[in-house]
């Protein structure tokens, strides 16, 4: 239980070094599509749980496994690879399938992520950067869709 916390407590302190950089990616896309909104979810309040549970929980962990556990060790042991280019090919790999909106912010987490899994060797600690990015995207998504005075920067 105490590994636990500590693991969260620094997934919490990763992702609070990273949100700085999402935001100043995420700003500057949105600027650059000159759009009031261009990112909010249409009708995701009226979502099911199933739904939150897959986006917060599920998609993190078989993400990270794929990308960080598989992938980025898979590559990063590889001659032709090396750490480094494992690390940029998976965070271009993450951010491609979440579509072109999103996909400098994402490429960013992506880095960051397969950074931390290579210093750390703590796939449990990605995943919980990763959830509680999904959880800031999900809750700033509830945010903007029900405020109606949101203006663009």
């Amino acid at each position: 239980m105490r590994r636990g916390f500590h693991v969260l407590i620094q997934a919490v302190g990763y992702y609070l070094l990273a949100l700085p950089g999402l935001l100043l990616l995420s700003g500057l896309l949105w600027w650059g599509l000159d759009q009031q909104n261009p990112f909010v979810i249409p009708h995701l309040a009226e979502a099911s749980a199933l739904f939150f549970f897959w986006v917060l929980l599920c998609a993190p962990v078989i993400e990270e496994v794929f990308f960080r556990e598989y992938l980025l060790t898979k590559l990063s042991g590889s001659p032709k690879f090396g750490p480094w280019r494992a690390c940029i090919l998976t965070a271009v790999l993450f951010a491609s399938l979440h579509g072109i909106i999103a996909w400098l912010p994402l490429f960013y987490l992506g880095l960051v992520l397969g950074y931390l899994r290579m210093k750390t060797k703590n796939l449990s600690l990605v995943i919980g950067i990763h959830v509680l990015h999904n959880l800031t995207v999900v809750s700033s998504q509830l945010l903007l869709s029900s405020s109606s005075s949101i203006i663009a920067p």
